[in-house]
């Protein structure tokens, strides 16, 4: 993605799944995470998904190109739609 800020509506209709997030290759760090954004005890940055909702995955501090990965094992996530922002003062 080319951005400063992904967010997505999403749910899980069978209880809480926990979803890892990377930003190119890596977990997100504690300058790049979205709201939503918290860490496990390995150090990987994972994003509890439960209610249907808007979730913030990522905010940069610069626009930038970058490669998001949304991995788990879980059954049951649906992913409604993802969105992009951009904004030079900031995300």
């Amino acid at each position: 993605f080319f951005a400063t800020s992904v967010n997505s509506v999403l749910s899980s209709p069978t209880g809480t799944i926990e979803v890892i997030v990377e930003i190119d290759g890596e977990p997100v760090s504690d300058q790049e995470a979205g709201a939503d954004i918290t860490w496990n005890l390995e150090g990987e940055s994972v994003l509890l998904v439960s209610d249907a909702r808007l979730y913030q995955i990522i905010e940069l501090p610069e626009f930038g190109k970058h490669e998001l990965v949304l991995k788990t094992n879980s059954e049951g996530l649906a992913i409604y739609t993802v969105t992009f922002g951009v904004n030079k003062f900031g995300p």
